[in-house]
């Protein structure tokens, strides 16, 4: 028994002494390689300066308060500030920053529009916003699909037109205005609305059953869709079919994007939104004699370049009291969704940003709307790429030293098992954790060779913005679906970085398990995988408890008190919500999952709480 115990003790002493000496060199590596690996990455997304630059325009474009939006009327006047906004990020905004002036300098002759004359651009007012236009704000709108109206809406027309024609039928009063009695519809089909030649009857109050409704849908539209007074828009399913207004009264166009279909302008400006309001902005559409002052752009002098009295451009304020107004609307009962966007560059520290603005119309009728706010870079184009590229390969030299390292470790190992087979520990866990250790470094291999290549011959970020600036959307269908390809082009590489920050965030989560078993190289630093390895067990069966017990919770929660509550509102929001106000991690999202640009973000952030999460219940 003693000879035993002896043996066991030095077995424990040899494999303690091998572990300090062959995981040394491999735990210095390793650590270097994480040094540089997140150096690596914060020169790629500098995220304080992406943060800062993310406040600055959430303050100007007002983003924090569409949450509140819930009426068309909000959306427009938003959508009113938001090019007020863009427009002072644009160091060619006329009526800011530039002037024209004709005539030859000194020339004070009063120049008319029919002289040929010199055109002469003049800086009034200096630009001083850090970032800039570079390319100006478009607006879209997505429509549902209509679809037929069933079950009680099939009678919605007799029961309610019976019971608000009885209602002042036997008052003694008579309906107002388009609600007369005789425009109250009883009848079971549309054929009394109509004569044979087509034209409408002449109608008497008659008793209810025989009274109809002068409906503007047709007696086919009718029979389809279930309901003359009610629309029923199924709005998950978009429409691909422009309206005539749109086309003709907006000047909108058909634009496709990620497989869906989009009705508006390539180039938006102020007095669109004015338009889409129903006021008769456009020029072809004022009425210079019945509203003098409806200007949509400055009048200025020709000669001095001075604005006329009562020339001030026409605005949100005071569009109503100067222009006419129709009873037309950009949207209808079928938008379901209005999207605006908008490209920023900030050239000091060489970053794009694209700012999405995001109003969805839901079933219920509630607008649910959102902000993105996604900025890029090309590191190529900056000033540090030459420490980027020396870090990676830094970087590159060091995974493959790795290795070596572990390699030429486990052939040493074999061969010491093979002397001393009673105290060797090659078995199949040091294997794995061998095994476990190259691939991980394959890995990283692989992420730094795809930045490298995608850095050197990837997509050039200049070129993409040069090839959509530089092309006319309205020149015929070929320079559209040019200009839709550049745009999303454009979209999807702003979207890059969550790709990266996907790999990173997958490697880190490996590495710390890496970390953890490089901890044997001395006994006190190796006290937490001895902790996992002894509770790794109880961790897992009390986290199957712990989310078994809570997920019923948060169902019953959800479907008890979800109608009232916000916080109960869905399923998701119950689910991540709710753990984090039991757990206490309300700190750790003060700004809410709706700040994440993507769900993809919102997913990291809930595996990094459940890792923390972890973490902490080794240590408490």
């Amino acid at each position: 028994m003693a000879k035993k115990l002896r043996i066991q003790v030095l077995k424990d002493r040899m494999v303690l002494e091998r572990d300090m000496s062959g995981l040394f060199v491999p735990w210095i590596l390793f650590t270097c390689i994480i040094v540089f690996f997140f150096q690596g990455l914060f020169i790629e997304i500098p995220f304080s300066l992406l943060h800062e630059i993310k406040l600055n325009l959430s303050k100007n474009f007002k983003l924090n308060s569409i949450a509140d939006i819930n009426t068309y009327t909000d959306i427009y006047k938003y959508l009113s500030e938001f090019m007020e906004a863009a427009d002072r990020f644009d160091p060619l905004n006329r009526e800011r920053f530039v002037a024209r002036r004709y005539g030859k300098p000194g020339d004070v002759s009063r120049v008319f529009e029919k002289d040929e004359t010199d055109v002469t651009i003049v800086r009034e007012k200096k630009f001083f916003a850090v970032s800039a236009l570079i390319i100006r704000p478009m607006i879209m709108m997505q429509r549902g699909t209509r679809v037929e109206c069933t079950h009680f809406a099939e009678h919605y027309d007799r029961l309610y037109s019976m019971a608000r024609y009885l209602r002042y039928k036997f008052r003694g009063q008579r309906l107002e205005g388009g609600w007369q009695p005789k425009r109250v519809w009883f009848a079971s089909s549309h054929d009394e609305l109509t004569n044979a030649s087509g034209s409408v009857k002449e109608m008497s109050i008659r008793e209810p059953t025989e009274v109809p409704y002068l409906s503007s849908y047709s007696s086919n539209q009718e029979n389809t869709k279930g309901s003359r007074l009610l629309m029923c828009v199924k709005r998950g399913v978009p429409n691909s079919t422009m309206r005539t207004k749109l086309e003709t009264q907006y000047m909108n166009i058909k634009i496709d994007r990620d497989d869906d279909a989009f009705f508006g302008d390539f180039l938006t400006e102020s007095v669109d939104i004015l338009a889409y309001l129903g006021y008769k902005v456009y020029d072809w559409e004022i009425d210079k004699q019945k509203y003098p002052r409806c200007f949509t752009t400055d009048i200025r002098d020709s000669v001095t370049g001075e604005t006329l009295p009562n020339g001030t451009k026409v605005s949100l304020k005071d569009v109503d009291e100067r222009c006419g107004r129709s009873g037309d609307r950009w949207q209808d009962v079928q938008t379901s969704r209005i999207q605006a966007q908008v490209f920023l560059y900030t050239p000091v520290v060489e970053v794009f940003t694209r700012i999405k603005v995001d109003f969805r119309i839901l079933d219920t009728g509630l607008f649910s709307n959102e902000y993105q706010v996604k900025s890029f870079r090309m590191i190529r184009k900056t000033n540090d790429w030459n420490r980027w590229v020396a870090i990676t390969c830094v970087q590159v030299v060091l995974s493959i030293l790795q290795i070596i390292v572990l390699l030429v470790l486990a052939r040493r190992t074999w061969r010491e098992s093979a002397l001393f087979p009673r105290a060797s520990n090659f078995d199949k866990l040091y294997c794995t954790r061998v095994a476990g250790g190259v691939l991980l470094q394959l890995l990283f291999l692989v992420f730094f060779m795809y930045m490298l290549v995608d850095a050197y011959v990837g997509v050039d970020l200049w070129s993409v913005f040069e090839r959509y600036l530089s092309i006319n959307p309205y020149e015929s269908e070929d320079a559209r679906n040019n200009a839709e390809a550049a745009l999303a082009e454009l979209i999807s590489y702003s979207k890059k970085d969550s790709i990266v920050r996907v790999w990173a965030f997958c490697l880190v989560i490996l590495s710390i398990c890496q970390v953890s078993v490089y901890m044997k190289a001395h006994p006190l630093t190796g006290l937490m995988i001895s902790v996992v390895r002894a509770i790794a067990w109880d961790i897992v069966h009390f986290l199957i408890i712990f989310f078994f017990l809570f997920f019923m919770l948060f169902l019953l929660g959800a479907w008890s008190f979800g109608a009232d509550m916000q916080l109960f509102s869905t399923l998701s929001s119950t689910l991540v919500q709710g753990t984090n106000w039991v757990l206490g991690w309300d700190v750790a999202v003060a700004d809410g999952y709706s700040a994440l640009p993507d769900t993809t973000d919102q997913i990291l952030l809930i595996v990094w709480e459940v890792c923390c999460i972890i973490f902490l219940s080794l240590f408490m």
